[in-house]
């Protein structure tokens, strides 16, 4: 049988895992907080969940597992600009109070200007410039240039 609950939704990431940890729900709860969430969200269907709520949901999950570093494609997409915003303030707050670092991808330049401490620029799978985010406003190289100015465009 197929559930569709949050606490589903959670709890399968130490099924992936094989782990033999139980899960309580105080545990639970203590991650929804986590992440801006009440523990009314464990018993609600996860299909009826906002975009924002179910990237929560997500990044939640993955915390369930106590990573190091956290690896995000585009967390952001498919979020209406004031949403991606407190995502992404929300994944800066988990990254200082968990000590874990992220990495992420994305093609906003105005969420690297504004969250980044380190950016690489990458054309075609290969770096083309890095370092601090200041070479968003300030790109040194004719490609990074090129390739910054087409999203402002």
């Amino acid at each position: 049988v197929y559930k569709r609950q949050v606490k589903d939704n959670l709890i399968i990431a130490q099924q992936w895992n094989n782990s033999k940890n139980t899960i309580n729900d105080s545990k639970l709860i203590n991650l929804l907080e986590q992440v801006d969430l009440d523990s009314s969200f464990l018993e609600k269907d996860a299909k009826s969940l906002s975009g924002g709520e179910q990237q929560r949901i997500a990044l939640a999950r993955v915390l369930l597992n106590k990573p190091e570093v956290l690896l995000l494609d585009e967390p952001t997409a498919n979020l209406d600009p004031q949403l991606a915003v407190k995502i992404l303030t929300l994944i800066c707050q988990l990254s200082k109070k968990l000590k874990i670092t992220v990495v992420l991808v994305t093609h906003h330049h105005n969420e690297v200007k504004r969250y980044a401490k380190k950016v690489a620029i990458l054309i075609d799978g290969k770096i083309i410039e890095q370092g601090g985010n200041k070479i968003i406003k300030n790109p040194v190289s004719e490609a990074a240039n090129a390739f910054i100015s087409k999203e402002i465009e």
